[in-house]
This record gives C-alpha cells, sequence and structure tokens, in this order.
C-alpha cells in the first residue's frame, strides 16, 4: 500500500519537475573589444551559451552556435547601465530540455561587429568567448543563480585580457569536404582488407 503511495505521489508530481523553470543573472565586466584599450562598444551583441559536449564548439559562419551548444539568452551592451563593456541582465523562466540540462557548463560569447541575433556571424568575425569551472547550469528548484565576471578594469582580479574579443568564427565544412573524408576512409578499408587477404 505505501509503495502504491508513492509510486502515485511520484507520477503525479514528475510533470511539475519536468516543467521546471530557472531564472540566471550575468552580471561585470569589462568585456572588450579586439583589445585592452577598448571596452565593447554599446549596442553589441553577447550571448550566453550552454553545451551538453564536453566543450564549447563556438560560433560557425551563419550560425552562433554548434555541436552541443544552445544558445540560453542574449542582449546588446549598453555602457549606460553599468559603464563601458559591463552588463547586469537576468533571464527568467528557463526550462530544462531542448539542450538545458542540470550541470552543462555556461559560456558567453561576444561579438564587437553584431548587434543583433537575427544578424548572424560570418566567417572571419571576431568573438570573444569566456567560462569559468563554477558556471554550471544550476539543479531544479534554484530560484536564482549569478555568474559574474570580475575584471581588473572594473575593480576585480580578472585578468583584463581573458575579456578580449580574440577568437575568429571559423567556416562551416562543405559537404563535399565530409563526402571527401567518407571516401578516404573507405579506401583506407579496401585497402587494409586487400593487405589482410594476402
Amino acid at each position: 500500500m505505501t509503495r502504491n503511495v508513492v509510486l502515485i505521489l511520484f507520477l503525479l508530481g514528475f510533470p511539475l519537475l519536468s516543467n521546471a523553470t530557472l531564472t540566471l543573472s550575468f552580471t561585470g565586466g569589462t568585456l572588450f573589444g579586439l583589445n585592452t584599450e577598448s571596452p565593447l562598444a554599446d549596442g553589441s551583441l553577447v550571448i550566453a551559451v550552454t553545451t551538453s559536449n564536453s566543450s564549447f564548439s563556438g560560433p560557425v559562419d551563419g550560425s552562433f552556435v554548434s555541436g552541443g551548444d544552445t544558445v540560453i539568452g542574449s542582449w546588446t551592451v549598453d555602457s549606460g547601465v553599468d559603464g563601458p563593456g559591463t552588463f547586469d541582465v537576468t533571464f527568467e523562466n528557463i526550462s530544462y530540455g531542448a539542450g538545458i540540462d542540470y550541470g552543462q557548463k555556461i559560456a558567453l560569447y561576444w561579438f564587437s561587429s553584431i548587434s543583433s541575433i537575427e544578424s548572424l556571424p560570418n566567417q572571419g568575425d571576431a568573438y570573444g568567448f569566456y567560462s569559468d569551472s563554477s558556471w554550471l547550469i544550476p539543479a531544479d528548484g534554484s530560484l536564482l543563480v549569478t555568474y559574474t565576471i570580475s575584471t581588473i578594469a572594473n575593480g576585480g582580479s580578472l585578468s583584463d585580457s581573458s575579456t578580449v574579443a580574440n577568437m575568429v568564427v571559423s567556416a562551416v565544412p562543405e559537404p563535399a569536404a565530409y563526402a571527401g573524408l567518407v571516401g578516404v576512409a573507405a579506401l583506407g578499408v579496401v585497402a587494409w582488407r586487400r593487405r589482410r587477404a594476402v
């Protein structure tokens, strides 16, 4: 009888847990453009992402995310809020699922040449990347989690050079490149079988 009651309570509570949401807050700065002399300009795009892989794949030509990366949210820099290159933004009602799960890493990408999530990155565009080992998607039930970047430029201890947009958007491999790799692998298997048969 007791097991049946526990099972029924579990089944009734399961849909509530599967629809859990969380609130994530990102604050700090200073994010920089191409060097530490130029804080990220007003209107520059910043994106919070998570990944289901062990490392982030990064943006590619035509997409802000690749591999197992998922966009959590985005915003544009407004120096009138906290000063040049700084930020303070909160995303509410983020649902688990669809690429967002407990324990996944979180990172920020920022683009000095892009001002809208609708404008996709191009091969060669500069972007910045920052993540910290403590930046993880929290467990269900976390009401609010804040992630902070505190660089020397705004009174913290993190090196300013760690928040410079010094990475470059890579190209998406053409389907022909994948076909070429499959062809080379097939030739290798054929050669291996012939050598083995002799």
